[in-house]
């Protein structure tokens, strides 16, 4: 499905500002963006297995960073979100920092970290980096605060709360939720 797409039909990150960064948004704040999965069927098809096991699917997009790009550190503002990423295409000199911790991407294998943590990653290859993130609800939430963030973030998301950090989530190890990390 990857390899159907154009460079054209990736968007700039979220408005990041950053030439290098652009991705292809399958699922937004739980909503489906219907085009995108039409045009990815297989890869659509992780939403509902997402959101049967995590109760919530923030946001499946196909990232790309150019070569010689670099993002700056950055924080996402809630640490009740996890963040998934499979490396579809992991040139060589591409990796993820989160906190004090880094690690190159490895094509198949999945880096899952807590986004709140300061992190930043990279491509210093010759070649395109793709990675497919999931961002879905912390997997030590309870039930009813998954029932409750899943009809709160879309609101969160986008108002002025600067953040939310639950106190139960753990907040010493960014990657306590990683498979791989």
């Amino acid at each position: 499905e990857l390899r159907a797409l154009e460079q054209g039909d990736f968007g700039e990150y979220g408005g990041a500002g950053l030439a290098g960064w652009r991705e292809f948004v399958l699922c937004h704040n739980d909503k489906k963006n219907p085009a995108a999965c039409a045009r990815c069927p297989r890869t659509a098809s992780l939403i509902r297995a997402v959101r049967q096991h995590h109760g919530y699917v923030n946001q499946l997009t196909f990232l790309t960073l150019e070569p010689g790009t670099t993002l700056r550190d950055h924080v996402d503002p809630h640490n009740y979100l996890v963040s998934v990423h499979l490396p579809i295409l992991a040139p060589e000199r591409s990796g993820l920092r989160v906190a004090a911790e880094s690690r190159a991407y490895e094509p198949g294998r999945c880096l899952a970290f807590d986004n709140s943590f300061l992190h930043r990653a990279w491509n210093h290859g010759t070649t395109r980096r793709v990675i497919l993130t999931v961002h879905t609800l912390h997997p030590d939430l309870s039930a009813l605060e998954v029932q409750i963030l899943s009809a709160l973030h879309p609101l969160l998301a986008f108002s002025d709360i600067p953040t939310l950090a639950l106190p139960s989530l753990p907040t010493d190890d960014p990657c306590r939720a990683r498979p791989s990390l």
